[in-house]
């Protein structure tokens, strides 16, 4: 039973707006399905939803966003949509426990989409110790612009007993592919005391030197918030 003061001065007085729970809401369309959450977030975390749901002066009625008949539409998958707002509006305690390697990617795909650099690193933290494997390191790497992934998977690549197949080496390309078996070639080579030990041997850094320094830059030029070393 809540018990009452009687005091007058709360009945009269106009309540203030708290500063940070008082949140306006924003309708948004994806695909065949609506969510309704507070804007807050999205102003907060991406430049890109703060100049789209600013709202302007004078009536709100017919702004995107605004209602179930004026909903904001993005053309993203819905089933993405939803793994971000997991993140951004966690519904289970301690939050993100329940997200699985493919719920992260999503995260990772929109934050980088919509430049949410916290929440982008919040997924490369989780995603690093998901336990991907090397291929889809180098893959999500080059997608994403992680640098670290893809040093990390060249090397698994050129350490591991099994050359790679016809289907990893499409999907990391080519290229890629051709530039693992020169550096795995040259260490074996090297350990095996093939031309007198003198041989220049071939490393990751080396070989992938372009590569690696363009992904390095966009990483340090784009996730300003970056926690992770490079």
């Amino acid at each position: 039973m809540v018990e009452t003061t009687g005091n007058s001065s709360m009945d009269t007085a106009s309540p203030e707006r708290d500063a940070l729970y008082y949140l306006m809401p924003i309708t948004i369309q994806v695909e065949d399905c609506l969510f309704k959450v507070p804007r807050n977030s999205f102003m907060q975390n991406s430049p890109i939803f703060r100049d789209m749901v600013s709202i302007p002066q004078g009536s709100i009625s017919y702004v995107e966003g605004s209602s179930d008949s004026h909903p904001l539409k993005l053309d993203v998958n819905k089933e993405d949509f939803r793994q971000l707002l997991k993140v951004l509006f966690p519904l289970d305690i301690p939050p993100g426990k329940t997200m699985s390697k493919d719920g992260w990617i999503a995260v990772l795909r929109l934050s980088s989409m919509w430049e949410m650099d916290k929440v982008r690193e919040l997924a490369i933290t989780n995603l690093t110790s998901s336990g991907m494997g090397s291929v889809e390191k180098i893959v999500l790497a080059k997608e994403f612009h992680v640098p670290q992934w893809l040093r990390s998977g060249y090397q698994e690549l050129v350490n591991r007993q099994e050359m790679l197949s016809m289907e990893e080496s499409e999907r990391i390309s080519y290229k890629s592919a051709t530039g693992v078996f020169q550096v795995r070639e040259s260490t074996r080579n090297r350990n095996q005391g093939y031309y007198g030990g003198m041989a220049k041997v071939l490393t990751i850094e080396g070989v992938f030197e372009v590569e690696l320094a363009m992904e390095k830059a966009y990483y340090e030029t784009y996730a300003t918030g970056s926690s992770i070393q490079v």
